[in-house]
């Protein structure tokens, strides 16, 4: 407890007149009168003893000097609140990622009872410790460098907003730590949904036999904390939340079927038993398909939604659950994409001929989605090419190209990251494969099981490259990523093999192979369907936000001179010609903590306290209350 304004209680001289118009009285006027009958009269109310006549003084006294007390003490600005040390800035560090709009059953959101819990503890400073404040999501803000004005300090706090975007606490926390550096003795306050955790990681990661010192020191020491620095966890988490939400997405043409997409689709979910889900999909604002999902605690559901759309078409998907405590990562809105084709260089050896590859190459182009340009090994030139995929048939080049996806067929030789060794002869024939992850999307769709195949040469897989197809010898199929470069490998020749070639699975494996190495490689092919924070490059003055409808809802200025634009709402966006939309899309923000019975309770203990915080309210009302029953105490009975 203390006083903002100390100043102030000079005012408290004004009891010195009270208390001497309570000890020196003018004695009574003694008055001589004709009769007595009048007073005799009067009502018995009227007639104190002299016990109760002085009690009333005594009473008036406390009374006067009460109100001349609370009067100074709000002057003065009293203060109820945990001191705060001799310290000569506080760094306030607030959570400003989407989870932080869940709500309790109350409706109040995360950031509504953190900013509470600030304006109480920023009461509890003195007026000469400066105060900063950041929020973070994605990225830091500092919204107020370290100032002394709590005013415009506490109106920036209630400005505060929450942003669907995920939250990155420990770069927010290593920028507060540097600044306070520079003013120490300071004191971090981190307010958020979620507590820290050793590594950065799940809450299983902090071992339960380190005491609270061991963590906090383990903590200070990965984010950087000078010793004359201070971090104090303010959470405000719920102390139990039912949620589920779409975390994982991504749409892609079906192979072979022009006009067709698959949808990928993630959902998790958090509550104290299982999660029913109801997934909704809509295209065109048209309800076209209903799942029902059952997703257990910390759990999640994987499925792939078919979708037929033609270019412009919306696709909406909506998880709906009773109970639900955060709306920003139930839905996904996304643009079908435009069918733009690959562009595949297909580097073919003389030798090698393969009818069967080839048909798979011209069906794939008929269907629009792939453009294959045939060329040799004398004309090719790896840095003139610029194509989305380069196929190496039967043939691998002198210098390993590393800036585009490669796909090798029937490898002759070890070159860069593909590890191989020929097998003489014509080969040796599979007649059974063993798939090895058959969830992986080059094998989707692909019989693995009825496949027999004449294996060419015996594959190194390890590292970042999986294999996907095993045989007597090996490894016969492999893909990855090498140094930020796609690969897959095929040592087996489909022209020799028993079934392969005759199979619908083969152009099915050849086309997921391709549109696999290219994804990624051009963001527009998946129809800019990103995750929110992401920052895009284009041409405009604002970013255009849509409705599924198309209608306008709102704008963006862009920064960066009109050239740059950060996803920080979700829905459909259009900058200038380029479109896309923009969803949460994040296991971090769904899976929201919960915090334990002891911290709920220390939290409403700091937060809702009675005599707590600025008590100047709570003065004035007591000083009204004083004067109403000073006027009933005493003026109630009066006398004309």
């Amino acid at each position: 407890m203390h006083f903002q304004f100390p100043a102030q209680l000079a005012w408290a001289w004004l009891l010195v007149p009270v208390v001497l118009l309570f000890l020196v009285r003018r004695r009574p006027k003694k008055v001589k009168v004709s009769t007595l009958a009048f007073f005799k009269s009067l009502a018995h109310v009227y007639r104190e003893s002299p016990w109760l006549r002085r009690l009333k003084k005594l009473l008036a006294l406390l009374i006067a000097a009460a109100t001349v007390g609370f009067g100074v003490f709000a002057l003065a600005q009293l203060v109820v609140a945990p001191e705060a040390g001799d310290l000569r800035s506080v760094l306030v560090v607030v959570d400003g990622s989407a989870s932080m709009a869940a709500v309790d059953e109350d409706g109040r959101s995360r950031l509504e009872v953190a900013k509470e819990r600030i304006r109480t503890r920023l009461a509890g400073l003195q007026s000469s410790v400066g105060v900063l404040l950041m929020r973070y999501d994605r990225r830091p803000e500092i919204l107020v460098p370290t100032s002394y004005d709590r005013r415009s300090l506490l109106r920036e706090l209630d400005g505060l907003a929450v942003r669907p975007v995920p939250g990155d606490a420990d770069t927010a926390l290593r920028l507060a730590a540097r600044l306070a550096a520079l003013n120490a003795p300071a004191a971090i306050w981190h307010v958020t949904d979620a507590p820290l955790q050793v590594d950065g990681g799940a809450d299983d990661a902090t071992p339960e036999s380190d005491t609270e010192e061991v963590v906090v020191a383990t903590l200070e020491e990965r984010l950087g904390i000078a010793n004359d620095v201070e971090l104090e966890s303010m959470v405000v988490g719920l102390p139990r939340a039912t949620n589920a939400g779409i975390t994982g997405f991504q749409i892609r043409p079906r192979p072979l079927e022009r006009g067709r997409f698959d949808a990928f689709v993630e959902v998790h979910a958090q509550g104290p038993a299982d999660v029913e889900v109801k997934l909704e999909v809509r295209l065109d604002q048209k309800l076209v398909s209903l799942r029902d999902l059952t997703v257990p605690p910390g759990g999640s559901e994987r499925l792939l939604i078919p979708v037929e759309g033609g270019r412009g078409s919306v696709l909406t998907l909506e998880a709906r659950t009773e109970g639900d405590v955060l709306a920003e990562d139930d839905s996904v809105h996304a643009r079908i994409p435009e069918a733009r084709p690959v562009r595949l260089l297909w580097v073919r050896a003389k030798e090698s001929v393969d009818p069967f590859t080839q048909l798979a190459l011209v069906a794939l182009g008929e269907e629009g989605v792939l453009e294959a340009f045939e060329t040799s090994p004398e004309t090719y030139d790896a840095k003139k090419e610029t194509f989305d995929v380069i196929l190496f048939d039967g043939w691998l080049p002198e210098t390993w190209p590393t800036q585009t996806p490669v796909l090798v067929m029937k490898p002759p030789r070890s070159l860069g990251p593909v590890r191989t060794a020929p097998i003489a002869g014509d080969g040796l024939p599979i007649d059974e494969l063993r798939a090895v992850d058959e969830r992986h999307p080059v094998l989707y769709g692909v019989a693995s099981d009825r496949v027999a195949v004449t294996q060419t040469a015996v594959l190194e897989a390890g590292g970042s490259l999986a294999p996907l197809w095993t045989g007597a010898m090996g490894p016969l199929l492999v893909a990855g990523e090498v140094r930020g470069q796609k690969l897959v490998v095929m040592a087996f020749a489909a022209d020799r093999s028993e079934r392969l070639g005759l199979m619908a699975s083969y152009p099915l494996l050849l086309g997921n192979a391709v549109f696999w190495l290219s994804q990624g490689e051009e963001e527009e092919r998946q129809g800019n369907n990103l995750r929110t924070g992401r920052v895009v490059e284009a041409e405009g003055d604002a970013i255009v936000w849509e409705d599924d409808a198309g209608t306008e809802v709102g704008r963006t200025p862009l920064a960066g001179g009109g050239t740059v634009a950060e996803l920080d709402r979700l829905g459909l966006w259009r900058i200038g010609e380029k479109s896309g939309s923009a969803s949460l899309l994040s296991k971090s923000e769904t899976l929201i903590t919960t915090s334990s019975d002891e911290v709920e309770a220390g939290a409403a203990t700091a937060t809702s306290g009675f005599l707590s915080g600025d008590m100047r309210p709570l003065l004035l009302w007591l000083l009204l209350a004083l004067l109403v029953v000073e006027a009933w105490l005493f003026h109630r009975h009066a006398v004309y």
